[in-house]
């Protein structure tokens, strides 16, 4: 009587447990695509090369800032043999002793004419930037296209599976209704026999739509980082209180809104302005360079408030001959987005706006 009590509690908490695992959610395509964004690797990739850029481009502006260093030294010697140079008169004093030395410099350099490099370096990391922002964009436009693509196929899914279900009862009631008719020799068997291959036939139709309906909810809730066991319920008010805005009204703005068209062409920028930096080479750098010293050599000499201000001038003369292949390779790559961009015949049609700021 126990064993029967607990078959009946196992049967009935397995019940229970499938009938929980058969219920459905309901996610709205609106919090689906935003889950998706959230959830999505694809689109955190994105974002963590924007905020990458975002400080390359930082640390190149620090560079327009001065360049101020502190070092400091103390050394210990050991015998040091001293040779004053500057006494020429004999003296029998005995010479001091030497075991130490101390220095302290605070040096100070603010480049006045880098060769045009800084501001050529900060062109081409902003516009990076920004094509990795317009990039990340169009990875978010992705993600999206391809939710609301599995919330169609998986709408369809559903409706395709409901309507079965219907011809199915319907085929199934014909069968019943053919069978007591052939039981009273009013309709040949023929006639049943292919009501029932009707019924099998609609029976086939619906384990494939069944399997396509699993096959569509396993991709979107993997999308979307659910437990796969998870069985989503599409209503047609999803799809009615989708709030679509900016539509554009004809083909033009939809052209010149394109997230990877405007990512080639700021790429292209900042391969020009790498051209630019690869030419600086041939520039002298300048600067404007001060310092301070103090130096203590124990009981020999001590020199303190050691003050120096000036111009500093430096040129790699054997770079005039070596940059040239620095300026081809900068210039190579420039080509390859200027090919991109003739690959597309829209982009010489149409004339890009000037990207606005781009929040991700």
């Amino acid at each position: 009587m126990k064993v029967s009590q607990l078959m009946l509690f196992g049967i009935f908490f397995i019940g229970i447990s499938s009938i929980k695992a058969q219920e459905k959610k309901s996610v709205t395509l609106d919090a689906a695509i935003h889950l998706a964004w959230e959830k999505s690797n694809e689109v955190n990739l994105a974002k963590t090369k924007v905020l990458t850029k975002k400080y390359e481009l930082q640390s190149v502006k620090n560079s327009r800032y001065p360049d101020l260093k502190v070092s400091g030294q103390y050394q210990r010697l050991a015998n040091a043999s001293i040779n004053l140079k500057l006494n020429k008169a004999s003296n029998s004093d005995p010479l001091p002793v030497v075991d130490q030395l101390m220095i302290g410099q605070l040096n100070a350099s603010l480049p006045v004419f880098p060769g045009f490099k800084t501001q050529n370096s900060i062109k081409a990391y902003n516009n990076m930037y920004q094509a990795e922002a317009a990039s990340a964009m169009q990875t978010k436009e992705d993600v999206a296209m391809q939710v609301i693509n599995y919330y169609a196929s998986l709408y369809k899914a559903q409706k395709t599976v409901e309507l079965l279900k219907e011809n199915q009862k319907s085929a199934q009631q014909r069968v019943d209704d053919f069978l007591e008719l052939e039981k009273n020799g009013i309709i040949p068997r023929n006639d049943l026999l292919k009501s029932q291959l009707q019924v099998s036939k609609v029976q086939l139709s619906l384990d494939r739509a069944i399997s396509d309906l699993n096959i569509v909810n396993f991709e979107l809730t993997s999308l979307l980082k659910m437990d796969p066991t998870t069985k989503l319920q599409i209503r047609e008010s999803d799809f009615a209180n989708f709030q679509m805005d900016n539509i554009p009204t004809n083909d033009e703005p939809a052209l010149v809104n394109r997230k990877d068209l405007e990512a080639v062409r700021l790429q292209e920028k900042a391969s020009l302005a790498n051209v630019q930096i690869a030419k600086s080479g041939y520039y002298p750098t300048i600067s404007i360079i001060a310092g301070y010293t103090t130096l203590d050599l124990k009981n020999v000499i001590t020199v303190q408030n050691a003050m120096n201000i000036g111009l500093g001038v430096s040129y790699d003369l054997s770079g005039i001959l070596k940059n040239g292949m620095n300026v081809k390779i900068a210039e190579a790559k420039l080509w390859k987005y200027k090919a991109l961009k003739k690959c597309s015949p829209i982009t010489s049609k149409y004339k890009f706006r000037k990207p606005s700021k781009i929040m991700i």
